[in-house]
């Protein structure tokens, strides 16, 4: 009951532009403890979770997506990528002569993987013909930590092939499992990258820096 209270808090005592978080379980933009967690100088950019159907199992693939921003920063959202295998909130951030890319994912861990490879594929192939820089950040249920494991070998091999980092080296989750990716080109440069335990969650915070050329 106080995760909007957090997330308000969150964002204000640390001033933040982005906040990006997954499972956020709302079911429509105008869920109250969605509008609850934002301050009144940020707006923010959402995918919520289809309302559940006992008949279908697609909704148990889906926890909702928000992307939290300062009101002076100008975004847009791209409704039309859509994926079976994950949620994908995808958002350009517009600048007086650049513009930003952030792609929010969340897969759920009962989601099919093999789906998932040949989804984020393709997700890789639209991002790398907009010629624009890009963060990938999200939950995506994998364990990079093993490396072994067929399908994060996979991943890994698309990583490869497009010549992109994943930044994160550290456990992500108290389960001690790297699940939780910050993905970006050569051209994206982050700083001051920091995984920090969050009390609140069993996930843990990613911070970074981008600084924007202006």
């Amino acid at each position: 009951n106080n995760k909007p209270y957090i997330i308000y808090n969150l964002l204000t005592s640390n001033n933040l532009d982005i906040l990006a978080f997954s499972e956020a379980w709302h079911e429509s933009s105008t869920s109250p403890s969605l509008l609850s967690s934002i301050p009144p100088n940020y707006t923010f950019l959402d995918v919520s979770r289809p309302p559940t159907n006992p008949l279908s199992h697609k909704h148990s693939c889906y926890g909702g997506l928000c992307l939290i921003h300062k009101k002076n920063l100008t975004s847009s959202f791209n409704s039309s990528l859509k994926y079976d295998s994950f949620e994908c909130l995808f958002s350009t951030f517009k600048f007086s002569s650049s513009n930003l890319n952030i792609i929010l994912i969340y897969r759920s861990p009962g989601c099919s993987k093999s789906n998932f490879i040949d989804d984020f594929y393709n997700l890789i192939e639209h991002v790398f013909s907009l010629s624009i820089p890009f963060f990938i950040v999200g939950d995506f249920n994998l364990h990079f930590n093993e490396p072994k494991d067929f399908y994060v070998s996979k991943f890994i091999n698309i990583l490869n092939i497009f010549n992109l980092t994943q930044h994160i080296s550290t456990p992500t989750h108290t389960s001690g499992n790297t699940i939780d990716f910050l993905i970006s080109s050569s051209l994206t440069k982050i700083h001051n990258l920091s995984t920090n335990k969050f009390y609140y969650s069993d996930h843990h915070i990613i911070n970074f820096k981008y600084f924007l050329n202006c």
